[in-house]
C-alpha cells in the first residue's frame, strides 16, 4: 500500500497533459453554438439537394431508356435521319445525367464530411477532402445548375469559419519563447544576419565626413 497521497496519485505540482490541437479545435465546435447550427443546416439543406437530385437523375434515366425505344423504331422502319437525331438527343441526356450524378455524389461527401465534423470534431481531416470536392463542383454548379449557386455560398461561409478557427488554434498553440537550444541557435543566426544587412546599408560616417571636406576644397580651388 502507499504510504501517502502523493505516493499514489502524484505530487500536486504535477501538470495535467496539453490537449492537443486537434482536442482544441473539437472543444471549440463544441462551445460555437451559432456555428454547429449553420453546419447542420447546411447539411440538412444539402440532403434535401441530393434527393432531388436523385429524382432528376431517375427522370433522365426514363427518358433514355423511352429514347431508346424510339430510336430502334426509326432504325426498324428505316427512317435514318430520324435515327440520327434521336442518337444524338440520346448522347446529350446520357451527358446531363452522369453531371447531375457527379454533382450528387459530391453534395453526399461534403454532407457526409460535414456530419463527421459535427460528430467526431476532427476538423483536421475533413476539411482538406471538403474543399477537394467543392473545387471539383463548383464548376458544374456555376455552368449546369446555377440555381444550386447559393449552395456554394453557403458551404464556403462553413468551411471559412472551420479554417479560421484552425488558424487561431495554430497560432495561439505556438509558444513565442524559445524552448531548445535549437531554436535560439535559429534566432540568433537571423538576428545577426539582420544586423550585417543593417550593417551594410548604413554609410561609414568617417568616410562622408572626409569626403565633404575634399569637395569644399575642390570648390574653394
Amino acid at each position: 500500500m502507499p504510504d501517502s497521497f502523493e505516493e499514489m496519485w502524484g505530487s500536486k505540482e504535477a501538470k495535467l497533459p496539453k490537449p492537443t490541437l486537434k482536442e482544441r479545435l473539437k472543444m471549440l465546435l463544441r462551445n460555437d453554438v451559432n456555428l454547429r447550427q449553420k453546419m447542420m443546416d447546411l447539411i440538412q439543406t444539402l440532403e434535401r439537394d441530393v434527393r432531388r437530385l436523385n429524382v432528376t437523375i431517375n427522370k433522365y434515366e426514363t427518358l433514355a431508356k423511352n429514347l431508346q425505344v424510339e430510336l430502334l423504331k426509326a432504325v426498324r422502319e428505316g427512317s435514318q435521319e430520324r435515327a440520327k437525331a434521336i442518337s444524338n438527343v440520346i448522347h446529350m441526356v446520357r451527358q446531363h445525367r452522369a453531371v447531375v450524378f457527379y454533382m450528387k455524389l459530391c453534395f453526399e461527401q461534403i454532407a457526409y464530411r460535414l456530419r463527421l465534423i459535427l460528430d467526431i470534431g476532427d476538423i483536421m481531416s475533413e476539411i482538406g477532402p471538403i474543399l477537394k470536392l467543392l473545387r471539383h463542383v463548383a464548376p458544374l454548379i456555376s455552368g449546369f445548375t446555377p440555381q444550386l449557386q447559393s449552395r456554394l455560398y453557403a458551404i464556403q461561409d462553413v468551411l471559412a469559419s472551420l479554417t479560421g478557427m484552425m488558424e487561431e488554434v495554430a497560432v495561439n498553440a505556438t509558444p513565442t519563447e524559445l524552448e531548445s537550444k535549437e531554436a535560439a541557435d535559429i534566432y540568433e543566426a537571423a538576428v545577426w544576419t539582420v544586423e550585417q544587412e543593417s550593417d551594410m546599408k548604413l554609410p561609414d560616417l568617417a568616410s562622408l565626413e572626409e569626403h565633404e571636406r575634399l569637395v569644399r576644397q575642390k570648390v574653394r580651388r
